[in-house]
């Protein structure tokens, strides 16, 4: 099914970082990160500007985290970044489309031999144990779906 939002709440969903970055780069190294202080949300609008939607303490490392947004017209995209206690800023993470959603209340069952791949707002990839026995996020939010043998990423809102 398809919709697109008008106006109304959204939830953001995404999952903290559990590594500390490699100086200079936004790929995670090996060290356990144990630090974080806030997760800030950006949201870029249709007119090029970036607005500061909200900030919050952010949750334990490789935690999930989320943030609530009345979405409206005019808005493109949402990205998280993750502050720690020493006030250095993570890189901000992939944008979430927020042009128009798709749900997946009323979806058939995955296909039998289809296996499927979540991600989170920040590009991770969900472990089974987040998953629910029909292979969906146990969690509402907003995810992202990829399919073995397809090249098309869905944006998906599950309620």
């Amino acid at each position: 099914m398809k919709a697109f939002i008008l106006a109304g709440w959204i939830w953001l969903r995404f999952t903290t970082p559990s590594f500390e970055a490699i100086p200079g780069s936004c790929d995670p190294s090996l060290v356990p990160t144990d630090r974080l202080d806030q997760a800030t949300l950006f949201v870029d609008f249709d007119d090029g500007s970036t607005w500061i939607f909200g900030s919050h303490p952010a949750a334990a490392p490789g935690a999930p985290d989320s943030f609530r947004v009345l979405f409206f017209p005019g808005m493109s995209f949402a990205r998280v970044a993750i502050s720690d206690s020493a006030g250095n800023v993570s890189c901000l993470s992939n944008p979430a489309a927020l042009r128009s959603t798709t749900s997946v209340d009323s979806d058939p069952a995955p296909e039998p031999r289809a296996q499927a791949y979540w991600f989170d707002l920040l590009g991770r990839r969900l472990d089974p144990g987040e998953l629910r026995g029909d292979g969906r996020p146990r969690r509402p939010g907003v995810y992202f779906l990829k399919r073995r043998g397809s090249p098309a990423i869905k944006r998906v809102v599950l309620r």
